[in-house]
């Protein structure tokens, strides 16, 4: 299905309509993030909108007066799995009937409760806010996630199912390592790219024909990305260091930087968090291992880092010390989000922290390395889900709250009181 939110009013019989006119006056300023308007709700319309509501990837709903809990309530059975957030106003006893029907609504999955307190600046951007994450668990419905050669051993918790995958919208793709390595043996890298990649970086270490190799991978890639038509994908990348004596690390970031998610690993939990960080911000996230804990400070290493996010430099992958790695430096001072989808609690933690130093900090760490002020960084350990994080800039933490509530997931915000 084709990614299609909408809103819809909520609203007694005994509503005025000169007040519906003004709410929707109200909202000129955003109806361009809203979506399609399907109008208003009542007990004599409903059974015409939902029809039209279940083609909608995502459903906004305006508590407009008192005396609707009964049809949000309907509403909400009769869409079942659709991420639904429902807005309470401060007008026309909105706000009580959202707050009499809200114990109720939380118990279907994918619902969030957003209280929009007026339509000044400060309001309207809290709404914009929550409709993000409206879009984004939106746009995640049907994603296709390619699992490339499946799932790293050591990877021994960072496990998803396909069902509970499916529980979310995304559909895993399961790949042969075989097909890669045959497309592999087949396509030429692109000479072009290969000129691009080497003339800007800023220090290149690695023999020509290693980078070639890598630009192998990324061709082979492209071409199951389109031959199973994959929204993201994840590959048993150590694999390739015997089989094909190369790596996908610079293959990953060049995707990454084109805006197409692809993880480490098989790891599909870090993958997905990846897919809603990325969505969210609209950047390109960054796969981590926490290398180095302390009090309020975390060391984040791998060697597939976007490379368009700073200077970078063409090394080896770190423990294989063969193809290509890449150490990318970000810019000091600026706030990143970090978070990991816990896949054995569908749980989203989420914390924000700010880059102190980056790049090729050490010898003994993957490549890209960020250095990262982060209030409770010790529970990265102390509460362990799993070692690989992921990283964009930016501050997101209230529309991933939201992605992960109108996605059914549980939300921690690391540092905060659980």
């Amino acid at each position: 299905m084709k990614n299609r939110h909408c809103f819809a009013l909520v609203a007694s019989r005994l509503r005025s309509e000169d007040y519906i006119n003004w709410l929707y006056k109200s909202m000129e300023s955003v109806r361009d993030v809203l979506g399609e308007p399907l109008g208003v709700i009542d007990d004599s319309s409903l059974d015409t909108i939902v029809p039209r509501a279940r083609e909608c990837t995502g459903l906004v709903l305006f508590v407009a007066t008192g005396g609707t809990e009964h049809i949000l309530l309907e509403l909400r059975e009769k869409l079942k799995e659709k991420p639904v957030l429902v807005v309470a106003l401060p007008y026309a006893n909105s706000l009580p009937a959202v707050m009499e029907a809200a114990p109720l609504l939380r118990r279907y999955r994918r619902t969030a409760i957003h209280y929009l307190d007026g339509f000044d600046e400060a309001s309207l951007y809290s709404l914009k806010t929550a409709l993000k994450g409206l879009v984004v668990a939106s746009s995640v419905q049907g994603i296709r996630l390619g699992v490339i050669g499946g799932i790293s051993p050591w990877l021994v918790y960072s496990r998803l199912s396909g069902d509970d995958a499916k529980k979310i919208g995304i559909e895993l793709v399961d790949i042969k390592l075989s097909e890669l390595n045959e497309l592999y043996e087949r396509l030429d890298p692109s000479e072009e790219l290969l000129k691009t990649l080497m003339g800007n970086a800023d220090r290149v270490k690695v023999p020509v024909d290693s980078v070639k190799n890598a630009l192998r991978v990324y061709s082979a890639l492209k071409a199951l990305i389109e031959r199973y038509h994959l929204g993201a994908l994840t590959i048993k990348c150590f694999d390739l260091i015997s089989t094909l004596r190369t790596t996908a690390c610079l293959a990953l970031s060049l995707l990454n930087s084109s805006g197409f998610v692809a993880g480490c690993e098989g790891d599909v939990p870090s993958t997905i968090t990846m897919i809603l960080l990325s969505r969210v911000s609209g950047k390109p996230a960054f796969m981590a291992n926490p290398a180095r804990i302390r009090e309020q400070e975390v060391l984040f290493a791998h060697c597939t880092a976007p490379v368009l996010y700073g200077p970078y430099w063409l090394l080896t992958h770190f423990e294989s010390g063969i193809g290509v790695g890449v150490s990318v430096k970000y810019p000091a001072g600026v706030p990143v989000t970090i978070a990991r989808l816990d896949p054995a609690s569908m749980r989203l933690r989420v914390a924000v922290g700010v880059i102190e130093a980056s790049g090729y900090l050490s010898d003994r760490h993957c490549r890209t390395q960020l250095l990262v002020r982060l209030r409770g960084a010790k529970n990265l350990l102390d509460r362990s889900i799993g070692n690989h994080y992921v990283i964009v800039p930016g501050k997101y933490v209230e529309e991933l709250r939201y992605t992960a509530k109108l996605l059914g997931l549980g939300f921690e915000e690391l540092g905060q009181e659980r």
